[in-house]
């Protein structure tokens, strides 16, 4: 019995994916538009292997999320690398609610 990623990978070859870390046997990828044009013959390899198969839509909250969660991360390592340089990031130091910049 084929796994899902080999499924996948034959219809659509590059797209990477992982098993999901909050549901057990769900698998989940990141498709682009440009590759909408398999999903149909990819669907239809997945429901002749006797599972279930499903979509799920990203909302617009986890888009913004996503986004913000990139963000934070770039932001927490340019304030590591300004402190390895003996120098603090703005912003990064808080007085009173404000960033020390801006009190």
């Amino acid at each position: 019995k084929q796994t899902v990623d080999n499924i996948v990978q034959t219809h659509m070859p590059g797209l990477s994916g992982a098993e999901s870390s909050t549901e057990k046997g769900v698998w989940e990828y990141s498709l682009s538009l440009d590759k909408t044009g398999a999903l149909p013959a990819l669907l239809s390899a997945l429901e002749a292997t006797g599972g279930e198969v499903g979509l799920q839509l990203t909302t617009l909250e986890q888009v913004f999320i996503k986004i913000a969660d990139s963000d934070n991360e770039a932001e927490a390592d340019t304030d590591e690398d300004q402190h390895h340089d003996g120098q603090q990031g703005v912003g990064s130091v808080w007085e009173d609610g404000l960033p020390a910049a801006l009190a």
